[in-house]
């Protein structure tokens, strides 16, 4: 934890802070996200594309085939995230993107997919519905589905790993997504983000259900391989800021105005050595801080 990341965790232990170093080396070479459900990668795409467009680039989402059909000019479009299969990237021309992507721990991926789902159509949870959701095959393996060099097949783990080694920029699991956050914050020269946990589900929709482990795991067999071969064999980028932690002078203060039925944010660049005066003296004088607090919201 930086010297800065402590200071900020001591205003609010739930605010996060994502840096550009501008010490470090500068990259914008594009980038491609496959981004696997559940996985934590809402809170990089929204965080990345609001610093993004604070400096003129583009962020697009490639979900659906209109998405697709909409997306003919890559060449202004520095970031472009899609939940559909591997291959994609083909089709869109976006050959010079580098391919990233985040895994997380089957059971719990599988859990919040049903837990997200049910606060979004704001029904009751269960036990039951759990079990009913966890074993339609539609919602099993949905990893080595998306990122499979063909068609999916039971035991197809190592060669999703093979393809993730051979083809992909970047690859490891959700607990490093934060790290990677600040990696390219610094090397596209954006602003700084404050923020919190975005996309969480909100206490009321939220199931234990870790008696149903074992299980869940056995069904997401081939994702639960490929998520220890990620896991033991990351691909992360290292961050040199050269042993200078200067930062950017903007940051831009992020927050969720809507969180039950969707993730609706809002974000405020603000001037970083002025926040940090503002955050400096309401935590000399006890007072407790939220993010709309620091925009005037």
């Amino acid at each position: 934890m930086s010297e800065i990341e402590g200071f900020i965790n001591k205003v609010n232990s739930n605010f996060r802070i994502y840096q550009n170093y501008i010490n470090s080396s500068k990259n914008r070479s594009p980038i491609f996200f496959y981004h696997v459900p559940k996985s934590g990668g809402l809170s990089f795409v929204n965080t990345l594309g609001i610093a993004m467009k604070s400096e003129g680039l583009s962020y697009s989402r490639a979900d659906t085939q209109s998405h697709v059909e909409a997306l003919v000019n890559l060449n202004n479009v520095t970031l472009i995230s899609s939940h559909l299969n591997y291959g994609i990237h083909n089709q869109l021309n976006a050959n010079s993107h580098r391919l990233i992507t985040f895994l997380r721990e089957p059971f719990y991926r599988v859990r919040s997919a049903y837990t997200y789902q049910n606060m979004r159509q704001q029904t009751a949870v269960s036990v039951d519905g759990f079990i009913e959701f966890y074993n339609k095959p539609e919602n099993q393996n949905l990893a080595c589905k998306q990122l499979c060099p063909r068609d999916y097949s039971r035991g197809c783990s190592k060669t999703v790993f093979k393809n993730l080694n051979d083809n992909f920029y970047l690859y490891c699991t959700s607990d490093q997504i934060d790290q990677m956050i600040t990696y390219f914050i610094s090397e596209l020269n954006l602003s700084n983000v404050l923020t919190e946990r975005l996309n969480e589900t909100l206490p009321l929709y939220k199931i234990d259900a870790t008696e149903h482990k074992a299980e869940v795991e056995r069904l997401n067999a081939d994702d639960v391989e490929l998520y220890n071969l990620v896991k033991n064999n990351p691909r992360l980028p290292q961050l040199d800021h050269k042993g200078n932690e200067e930062i950017a002078m903007k940051t831009i203060v992020l927050y969720e105005v809507e969180k039950e039925l969707r993730s609706l944010t809002k974000g405020t660049e603000v001037n970083t050595t002025a926040l940090f005066s503002v955050l400096m003296n309401r935590l000399q004088n006890g007072k407790e801080t939220s993010l709309p607090e620091l925009t005037g919201d």
